[in-house]
């Protein structure tokens, strides 16, 4: 069971990269509510201060991110 739990995980962040590198590349401003969400201040004003207004390259690292993690649900070894 825990191995099937944690394909069905890797396949959800290898799957997953594919849309934030759409949306980083072609609709960025639905990254833009995310930040009205936070729940902590200091949050909403680094979304608005930094993340937001480079939110296709942090859209990229979090795909590279996610292709990381995928593969290493899916390798052999702890």
């Amino acid at each position: 069971m825990k191995n099937v739990m944690r394909g069905f995980v890797a396949l959800w962040y290898l799957l997953g990269w594919i849309s934030h590198v759409y949306l980083g590349l072609f609709s960025p401003d639905t990254y833009q509510v995310f930040g009205e969400t936070a729940l902590f201040p200091f949050v909403t004003a680094l979304w608005r201060g930094w993340i937001f207004p480079n939110i296709t390259v942090c859209a990229l690292f979090l795909a590279v991110f996610e292709i990381a993690v995928g593969f290493l649900l899916i390798s052999k070894g702890k």
